[in-house]
């Protein structure tokens, strides 16, 4: 967004690739899991103006897998007329294709900014970046309010970082052999610790073998965030199987994945934060109602922004 205007754009990444949590998990025997953002959904003509080549050349298709509703009174089809779209051949493949062209550096933690002069330098595990004439902090709310930490100056965007209270996610991913007639190829789990469940060979370009996804409540998560992992895989598990899911027998490989910051308040409308003097931005998922199109449109108004007061 700021690259076609004459601006040089670097991106750290303390991931070892971008995405965040828009990713796809691999094992060490080769299977592979979408185990974090599941779908997208394009309601801005602005996202989808920029998603538009990915569409045209197929990194970017409709899923049209079986959705229902899976409760304490059983399963139920869902057809709500939301269009949902996946990347392929993983979910991956969306931030490699947005990133082409970008300066983009990965496994770089950020640890501290400092201010020099009118510009700023970005402290990491090995070192420094320096010269920064703008600053956009497009991570985690409480990751941005502790960079800030120790420059007063921006006592106001911490603040606003520090008010956002993200949720976790317990994430289980599971392989089993043959296939499990479920009904349906993702649910929505109500009255569970479970709050979603999804087929990965009903998105396409993934493989044919039977492996899903589960996602745990914030509230359960939270509740049994320092389980043991084996603990709470067999607890998914169960909960899987009460809604409509296999026995835990049936299951022969397991991963359970904790993600700290996985969501935030969906009713919140996208923007961004900024200080145009200090020359510091806020952008995110966590202004945007915690969708992958909010984090988008959140970093689209931070770049106006930026580009506003470079002006």
């Amino acid at each position: 967004m700021l690259q076609g205007h004459g601006i040089e754009v670097r991106v750290l990444d303390k991931g070892h690739e971008e995405g965040g949590r828009v990713c796809t998990h691999g094992t060490e025997d080769g299977l592979s899991f979408d185990h974090g953002a599941q779908y997208l959904t394009i309601r801005d003509r602005w996202f989808r103006r920029m998603l538009a080549p990915l569409i045209e050349g197929g990194t970017l298709v409709r899923w049209t897998g079986r959705l229902a509703v899976a409760g304490p009174d059983g399963v139920r089809p869902l057809s709500d007329g939301e269009e949902r779209w996946i990347a392929t051949p993983t979910m991956s493949a969306l931030p490699r294709a947005l990133a082409e062209g970008l300066t983009v550096d990965t496994s770089v933690r950020v640890t501290g900014m400092r201010r020099e002069g009118s510009r700023w330098s970005l402290e990491h595990e090995h070192g420094l970046y320096d010269g920064f004439d703008r600053v956009v902090l497009a991570i985690p709310a409480g990751q941005a309010a502790e960079l800030m930490r120790e420059h007063p100056g921006l006592a106001g965007l911490r603040s606003a970082a520090e008010a956002v209270v993200m949720e976790p996610c317990w994430t289980l991913m599971l392989y089993m052999p043959g296939v499990f007639p479920t009904g349906y190829d993702a649910a929505f789990v109500e009255g569970s610790p479970l709050s979603w469940a999804m087929r990965q060979s009903s998105k396409a370009g993934r493989p044919s073998y039977e492996a899903w996804v589960l996602h745990a409540t914030a509230t359960w998560t939270r509740a049994h965030w320092d389980d043991h992992h084996l603990d709470v895989t067999e607890a998914m598990l169960e909960a899987w199987h009460e809604r409509g899911g296999p026995s835990p027998r049936a299951v022969s490989q397991t991963m359970a994945h904790r993600w700290r910051q996985a969501g935030v308040d969906p009713h919140a409308r996208p923007r961004s934060l900024g200080d145009d003097e200090a020359g510091v931005a806020l952008a995110g998922d966590w202004l945007g109602g915690g969708r992958v199109e909010g984090a988008f449109l959140s970093g689209r108004k931070a770049a106006a922004g930026v580009l506003r007061s470079l002006r």
